[in-house]
């Protein structure tokens, strides 16, 4: 099975494929999105560009064979990996994959301006910091800008929906937020 035909049985299936290549089990487009976002897993996510469907993004992760069962005990064994029935909502994939390929194409701007002349990067370096997550102080609040990851699981969040070890690294990055502000500074008690 090539590349593509395993993208277009990705986005027909509801749920996880996971292809085998090798010892690795790998998951393509909302599989990912699956098994980062709606499991939980924090898989690395990797963005592909690919020139055989003029550049068209997609996100792709992986892990061992051999720690499928602890990750997906209900998983269903074929002929070309692992299928993994998951009802998601589409729309809030839509908005997950978008993100992530912004993402991306940020970070990639960021690698490029860290290899500019420094008065160029410091102009960058600062657009780069309003674009950033800030926290403002208001008489007697604090206010925090949240990344759309974050919008999102609010939005979706449902009290027992998501692991407590979802729930708690949720609340340790609003933490990171203020941990990183309060130090540098940035907020005036």
């Amino acid at each position: 099975m090539n590349f593509i035909q395993k993208l277009e049985e990705q986005s027909q299936f509801e749920g996880v494929l996971l292809f085998k290549e090798g010892v690795f089990l790998r998951a393509y487009n909302q599989g990912v999105y699956i098994l980062t976002e709606l499991l939980g897993y924090p898989f690395k996510v990797r963005v592909i560009k690919l020139k055989t469907l003029k550049n068209k993004s997609i996100t792709t992760c992986a892990f061992p064979l051999n720690t499928l069962a602890k990750r997906l005990s209900n998983a269903n064994l074929t002929e070309l990996g692992v299928s993994y029935p998951y009802a998601y909502n589409h729309e809030s994939y839509s908005l997950w994959f978008q993100r992530h390929c912004h993402e991306e194409s940020f970070a990639n701007e960021k690698a490029i301006a860290s290899s500019e002349p420094l008065k160029t990067r410091d102009r960058r370096a600062s657009a780069l910091a309003i674009k950033k997550c800030t926290i403002e102080k208001n008489t007697n609040s604090i206010y925090i800008k949240l990344n759309q990851k974050q919008i999102n699981y609010l939005l979706n969040w449902q009290q027992g929906c998501y692991s407590l070890e979802v729930d708690y690294k949720f609340i340790q990055s609003l933490k990171n937020k203020l941990n990183f502000r309060t130090k540098n500074g940035d907020i005036d008690y």
